[in-house]
């Protein structure tokens, strides 16, 4: 027996789901260019609450989005004669918990779980009912079981005001309102499970993706029927406080989850739509890119974030508003993605065809974390913590397409000598 190659990764990539990917993570920076205001207050604030509102709801929509390619993947690599899928889905996301520690390490979220390890949890959930085989609604009944768990762990630990416990299930708030990043944190249940991108909630997500997409004919026009009158309740459903907006306490009102379904399933349509086949234009394409490397986009993203920051004290302190300083801000960190991912995407291709590439991957990452794990106590080596924090970053989402390649193989069986 002769080991066998790892199957071709490029395959029938769905267009409108890349683009709706690259639409989602452009909304992202607008949100966390928003969290890295010095003077948050600063400007009209009717435009930073509608700005970071919008933005905001397109996080959840991120996760779901995995969940639509669930049954992508798992059809193309069944069509593989022999190959152990369920393997692969565990390797994959047992691959993304461990490197997606660097994720934490660059964006700071600490020992709470990511946006990529809890992605990659969330996306074996839904491959593990894509695998069982259960029907349809079993997806929607399983997805909702898990963001009514979140909520309801939510509710029994925060203590809200007594003017806001009487109508508790539309805010999630503590005390009035002035809540830091750190209070908030210490609200959660569970760093792991129940954070604002713990387990239970983005297996819900992720869930609620795989069935939207699973949908078809008659029921599709019915589930968007529905999600018309979602709308149409949200909008009567009382408006949260400003503060309450801040940061990702949003996640923790009900009317979160309320508006993002009409939205993400009106969005899914709208550019299946349009994008049946392929993205035509140089800004669908840009996008569409932006999609197909949203790994990547995660990282750099942030890298050009704080890079950019930079410039924050004399933005905000110039005669530019609010709105206008954000605009700016976007402009350059976006240029600077759309300039730097396809090169770092063709350089990460020409470094993996050398031999050793995996193993000199493994050791550079977790040297990174040790680093960082044994300079975190101490504040005079914070500038080492960070750039272990980058190095590890970067050196993963250089490895990744290539241990998934691993993966892929070591789950194909052997041809016969």
């Amino acid at each position: 027996m002769t080991p066998t190659p790892a199957p071709a990764a490029k395959s029938d990539r769905l267009g409108y789901l890349d683009f709706y990917r690259g639409f989602t993570v452009v909304q992202m920076v607008a949100a966390h260019l928003l969290m890295h205001s010095v003077a948050p207050m600063k400007g009209d604030e009717t435009a930073r609450l509608f700005l970071f509102s919008y933005a905001e709801l397109f996080s959840a929509g991120f996760l779901m989005l995995a969940g639509s390619n669930v049954g992508l993947i798992a059809s193309r690599l069944g069509r593989i004669p022999g190959f152990d899928t369920l393997r692969f889905f565990a390797y994959t996301a047992f691959g993304l918990y461990v490197m997606g520690w660097s994720y934490n390490l660059l964006e700071g979220s600490g020992p709470f779980t990511s946006v990529v390890q809890a992605i990659g949890v969330g996306v074996l959930a839904a491959y593990l009912l894509h695998h069982a085989r259960v029907p349809t609604w079993v997806f929607a009944a399983i997805g909702l079981g898990f963001i009514g768990a979140y909520y309801l762990a939510v509710a029994a630990v925060i203590e809200v005001d007594p003017s806001v416990r009487a109508n508790f299930a539309w805010h999630m708030m503590a005390g009035h309102g002035e809540v830091t990043r750190d209070a908030l944190d210490r609200l959660h249940p569970h760093k792991y499970w129940y954070c604002m991108f713990g387990i239970v909630p983005t297996c819900g997500y992720v869930i609620l993706g795989a069935f939207i997409e699973r949908l078809r004919g008659a029921w599709l026009v019915a589930f968007g029927v529905g999600c018309l009158a979602l709308a149409v309740v949200s909008h009567f459903m009382p408006e949260m406080t400003y503060n309450a907006r801040t940061h990702m306490v949003l996640r923790m009102d009900l009317k979160f989850f309320v508006q993002i379904v009409p939205l993400y399933t009106g969005w899914l349509l709208t550019f299946r739509y349009l994008y049946p086949k392929r993205v035509a234009g140089p800004f669908a394409r840009t996008v569409e890119g932006f999609g197909r490397l949203s790994l990547d986009f995660l990282i750099f993203h942030w890298i050009f974030i704080g890079l950019f920051t930079l410039t924050t004290p004399f933005l905000d302190k110039g005669p530019l508003d609010f709105a206008a300083v954000q605009w700016i801000r976007a402009a350059l960190v976006l240029s600077a993605l759309w300039w730097t991912l396809p090169r770092f995407d063709a350089y990460r291709k020409r470094a993996s065809q050398k031999p050793g590439f995996l193993r000199r991957s493994w050791i550079i990452l977790f040297s990174a974390y040790a680093v960082a794990i044994l300079t975190s106590a101490l504040p005079a080596l914070r500038p080492v913590r960070i750039a272990a924090g980058v190095i590890a970053a970067l050196v993963f989402i250089r490895a990744y397409p290539t241990a998934r390649d691993e993966w892929r193989r070591r789950c194909t069986p052997a041809r016969p000598a």
